[in-house]
């Protein structure tokens, strides 16, 4: 739709010598819409949402922290971080444990 309305504008404007900004006010879209469109034309339409990335903390990751977590409940979450890399559990940045601990909370 938006790259028709795009074209529509182009076309029509360019064979009647009328400009575009009239065409844009006739069909009732504001002019920055418009120009919004012109610079996305061709372009899928993107979503604004959260994609997953690949840094991302995978579940087993997690379930691994917790566990750990678990077995030394004593120890804090940066001297367990580096616990976790001696004994090759999973290796993650010391916020990475934190963060995870305190969403299992």
């Amino acid at each position: 739709m938006r790259d028709q309305v795009v074209d529509f504008v182009r076309r029509w404007s360019e064979k009647t010598e009328i400009s575009a900004g009239r065409f844009i006010a006739w069909l009732g879209v504001t002019a920055s819409k418009f120009y919004n469109w012109r610079q996305r034309y061709g372009r899928v339409n993107e979503h604004n949402g959260w994609v997953p990335r690949d840094f991302w903390l995978e579940p087993w990751e997690k379930e691994a922290i917790i566990g750990f977590h678990g077995k030394n409940p004593l120890e804090g979450y940066r001297r367990l971080t580096f616990m976790m890399l001696d004994h090759d559990v999973v290796a993650v940045s010391p916020a990475s444990v934190w963060r995870v601990l305190n969403d299992a909370l």
